[in-house]
């Protein structure tokens, strides 16, 4: 039995250690391209993140706190110091999970030596999306990087940093780009699962609310910096031009997505606190969140501050109604006479207000964020008279209603995969030059739903979708099997994460706010504490159970379960497909591969897009000479050009003139729209003719890759003084129909 435990011990050991070492190398890898630009940003950073690691391995619980406390506060440090601009949130969040994964698989081990009770997993129905989801994610971002490396190493010898779009990128950009979004979306699931395995206590999802509300206020004092003394401290001029501020936020938008996430939360903690002096606290600080969504000038913001009062009036109303029904008859009658006399005075205070002309509404007006508004309400009204719909909608779009059509533009051309991870952006140039030319701008999609339908078409689109639903059903079922009847204060943080989380489902409708990293962390902690407060209760919140007590497994499992908590989750640590469900993942799996890879190497391709779109890549090819009384070019080891295609055979003439005395041939590759057209091997030093047929679906230019196997520098052999570096001499290319 010893030797058994020690076997188990050696294996679960280095199981840990390999898993561990694993998220290490990515993401140290990820880090590793950060560019500091002084020595004291580098120190903060990585002590920042080595505390952040350390507290977490000890703690993870404490770590977690300490994670989000710094998401809202350091997103604009680099702007304030003028230098490049650092993802404290993402690196701050690589920190963390290392250190969640060593206390973790610590925890695993010691339960697979029996010295812990088991822990739980995640929700089974939940993590199957997850996992298949995050499987097409794989997929996608590395052959999009791949795409955007040229298939490098595949075709040329060397990496070349191409250009890749029409405008603004190149493949260094692009892979970056692909990467950033790779690491976008798989943060937010890294994140939901710390979170699961984290929290034990309803308390530990208060503290974490009341953590972020503490950010907040702290992030608060630099919007009143910014309001009352220098607007430009932290933020660029575009936005203080336009009249609106960003605390500590990448921008105003960021920081209108992050207060609107956070005010459901504000609301329900007051509810939540039935002391005085906590609910006169957090009432005040929700009046500084609401005037930090006014600085902010983000209309979206305001549109979900104004969806989730809305809900928080409506349950306000119903559970009103309610206790009002239960009162003797006497009462009941005053207290509707009450509310209707309440009513009648806000609705006049407001009538007054606004239909006559007063110092309170001139000054309401004035504020920069609802003159937007009105001023948004009234071009709508106005398109929606006169033109409909479709055109009103697109008359208060800012132009995103073209960045909407190039998205489903893209998704048209690519319904299953999409274009690929994060690289919305990056073929938008060539769309807007094929569909909008003259158009200048280049942004994001304005859409969340519509940039992840045009990256990971319609199976990516489906997937995220389903998972949200899950998260709504499992919450929806919460609620009505407890049908409120208990633990009432404790319902009112779920509905406050709740009513958040579907706030921000709406927006998203109006733009990509979770390209954020700051929101995109605070979006998947607000999921995370939803299902980690449904565990909890599923778990815990059984008869007789006080969820101020930790009791151990054997304890819960020893009393009568409550039913109404039962079947939300399924909780478990292994997906555990069938044979059956394997196999049509391993199918769609491949057909998703299959499809992106075909698109990637025809019409995604680099070289097809250029010949399309009327840009190109040179390289590789010098200047003309003369040669035995010919026209030729002398070609580097790897050569590319764009050249008009005239014919359906193309002719290249080639001749090694290698100084050297070789048994090996030069062996030379041609591509023709990175397609392999032909291959020869140059025995000598005669001239060869290579005839290649041009493939089908190429247009009416190409692109002709030359690679060769071996080069050489005049200068070196002491031939000349001829620096450059000599592959192949290229003769006439010449075109023909046989």
């Amino acid at each position: 039995m010893r030797n058994y435990s020690l076997l188990l011990s050696k294996k679960f050991y280095f199981r840990n250690v390999v898993i561990f070492l694993a998220f290490f190398v990515v993401f140290f890898l990820s880090h590793n391209l950060v560019e500091y630009e002084n020595l004291g940003i580098l120190l903060f950073s990585n002590i920042l993140l080595l505390i952040t690691f350390i507290i977490t391995v000890i703690n993870s619980k404490l770590g977690f706190y300490f994670f989000i406390f710094f998401i809202p506060l350091l997103n604009n440090l680099t702007i304030i110091l003028g230098i490049r601009s650092i993802d404290f949130p993402l690196f701050l969040f690589f920190a963390f999970f290392l250190g969640f994964i060593c206390s973790y698989l610590d925890g695993i081990f010691l339960e697979r030596l029996g010295f812990l009770e088991r822990r739980r997993g995640i929700d089974r129905e939940i993590i199957v999306i997850i996992f298949t989801f995050t499987l097409i994610l794989l997929i996608s971002s590395f052959i999009t990087a791949f795409r955007y490396s040229n298939f490098f190493p595949f075709i040329t010898n060397e990496y070349h940093n191409l250009k890749v779009s029409i405008d603004k990128f190149d493949s260094n950009s692009a892979i970056l780009w692909t990467i950033k979004f790779f690491f976008n979306y798989v943060l937010g699931f890294l994140l939901l699962f710390a979170i699961f395995n984290i929290f034990e206590r309803i308390k530990d999802i208060l503290i974490s609310i009341i953590v972020f509300f503490a950010s907040t206020f702290l992030s608060s004092l630099m919007v009143f910096f910014q309001y009352f003394v220098n607007p430009y401290v932290g933020s660029f001029k575009y936005w203080v031009e336009t009249g609106r501020l960003n605390a500590t936020f990448t921008d105003p938008n960021s920081l209108g997505a992050f207060t609107m996430l956070m005010f459901p939360l504000f609301i329900s903690t007051i509810i939540y606190f039935k002391k005085w002096f906590l609910k006169l606290i957090f009432s005040l600080l929700t009046l500084i969140l609401l005037i930090m969504v006014i600085l902010s000038g983000s209309r979206s913001a305001l549109l979900g501050v104004v969806i989730a009062a809305f809900v928080f009036v409506i349950i306000g109303l119903v559970l009103g109604a309610k206790r009002i029904s239960q009162l003797p008859k006497r009462k009941k009658l005053m207290s509707v006479i009450s509310f209707l006399i309440i009513l009648f005075i806000l609705v006049s205070a407001l009538l007054l207000i606004f239909l006559t002309e007063n110092k309170i509404k001139n000054n309401i007006i004035e504020i920069g964020l609802i003159q937007r508004t009105i001023t948004t309400v009234k071009t709508f009204m106005s398109y929606f008279k006169s033109a409909g719909f479709i055109e009103s909608l697109k008359s208060i779009s800012n132009y995103r209603y073209i960045f909407w059509r190039m998205a489903l533009n893209m998704a048209r051309d690519y319904p299953f995969t999409g274009v690929g991870t994060g690289a919305f952006l990056i073929e938008l140039p060539d769309y807007i030059y094929n569909f909008e030319r003259g158009f200048p701008n280049i942004d994001f999609v304005g859409n969340y739903y519509l940039q992840l339908l045009s990256e990971m078409g319609a199976a990516g689109l489906i997937l995220m979708l389903l998972l949200y639903f899950l998260i709504i059903k499992k919450v929806s079922l919460f609620f009505l099997r407890n049908k409120l009847n208990r633990n009432i204060n404790d319902n009112w943080i779920l509905k406050g994460l709740f009513i958040s989380f579907t706030s921000m489902l709406v927006i998203q409708f109006f733009g990509s706010h979770t390209n954020f990293s700051e929101i995109e962390v605070t979006f998947w902690v607000i999921i995370g504490l939803m299902i980690a407060f449904l565990k909890i209760k599923q778990l815990k919140n059984i008869y007789n159970i006080n969820d101020h007590i930790n009791y151990s497994e054997k304890d819960i499992n020893s009393f009568k379960t409550d039913k109404s908590y039962l079947g939300i989750l399924t909780i478990s640590r292994s997906i555990g497909f069938n044979i059956f469900q394997k196999i049509l993942l391993y199918i769609f799996f491949i057909c998703f591969a299959a499809v992106l890879f075909k698109s990637s190497i025809t019409t995604l391709s680099i070289a097809v897009k250029q010949d399309r779109n009327n840009w190109s890549n040179e390289y590789g090819f010098y200047n003309y000479d003369t040669f035995e009384g010919k026209k030729v070019r002398w070609i580097n080891k790897d050569a590319s050009t764009v050249i008009e295609k005239k014919g359906g055979i193309l002719t290249v003439a080639l001749k090694d003139l290698y100084p050297l005395q070789s048994d090996k041939p030069n062996t030379v590759k041609v591509f023709i729209d990175n397609y392999p057209a032909g291959l020869i091997k140059l025995k000598n030093d005669s001239w060869y003719n290579l005839n290649l047929k041009i493939p089908d679906f190429t247009g009416k230019r190409i692109t002709v890759t030359i690679v060769s196997s071996r080069s050489w520098i005049p200068k070196e052999l002491r031939i000349s003084n001829d620096t450059r570096e000599l592959s192949v001499l290229i003769g006439e290319i010449s075109f023909s129909d046989k």
